[in-house]
């Protein structure tokens, strides 16, 4: 599926591929700061070019994929440690500090 924004046409698949491949490369187990905030750069220049007022599924999956993508590229950049098996090459060591920090919240969602 394609969209247009302003009569240049956008190619929703390319744009899913371009972000795949950002954040596997970015901002999945090995991560930086630089890393990092060009994953942010391209989630804010992908969700630019999604067409206003499109309501294909194909261009809402990415719209998605962008809100998933800057929660989790938010997190890691927050994180300046190592832990576990995904590394801040940038911080290598794990921060004693923040051994406890983790915040878990569990909801009910019967009410």
């Amino acid at each position: 599926p394609e969209g247009s924004t302003g009569g240049a046409v956008v190619d929703v698949g390319l744009l899913r591929r371009s972000l795949q491949h950002a954040m596997s490369a970015r901002a999945g187990v090995n991560r930086s700061a630089d890393g990092l905030g060009e994953c942010a750069a391209l989630l804010d220049s992908t969700a630019a070019r999604i067409p206003d007022g499109v309501t294909d599924m194909a261009f809402a999956e990415v719209r998605n994929l962008v809100e998933i993508g800057r929660a989790l590229v938010a997190a890691a950049t927050a994180r300046t440690e190592s832990r576990g098996t995904h590394s801040r090459v940038d911080f290598p060591d794990v921060d004693p500090a923040r051994r406890h920090r983790q915040v878990i919240r569990y909801e009910r969602l019967d009410r």
